[in-house]
């Protein structure tokens, strides 16, 4: 995205709209982001979320373990039988 500027600028817009909603527990949805960025490979978008997390007091230790939540005994087993689960490969 970053050699696309307006598109990233767009999509950061949506972002900023969506946060304030506050529906879903905010640790769940920045390991959900960085699970599915790491599902598809987006690097800058896993520095992104990591990032914002850490800007915003979460969990740090979880984040760090988000590449291999699957086997990680940083989360509980509902967290990684969680329907929020990206598919597996």
């Amino acid at each position: 995205m970053w050699h696309h500027p307006a598109v990233f600028e767009d999509s950061m817009g949506v972002g900023r709209k969506v946060d304030p909603w506050h529906r879903l527990d905010r640790n769940l949805a920045s390991f959900a982001a960085m699970a599915a960025a790491g599902v598809i490979g987006c690097g800058v978008c896993l520095d992104l979320h990591y990032s914002m997390t850490h800007d915003r007091g979460l969990d740090e230790a979880k984040a760090r373990e988000v590449p291999r939540w699957r086997e990680s005994t940083a989360f509980t087993t509902p967290w990684r039988a969680g329907s929020w689960s990206p598919p597996r490969r």
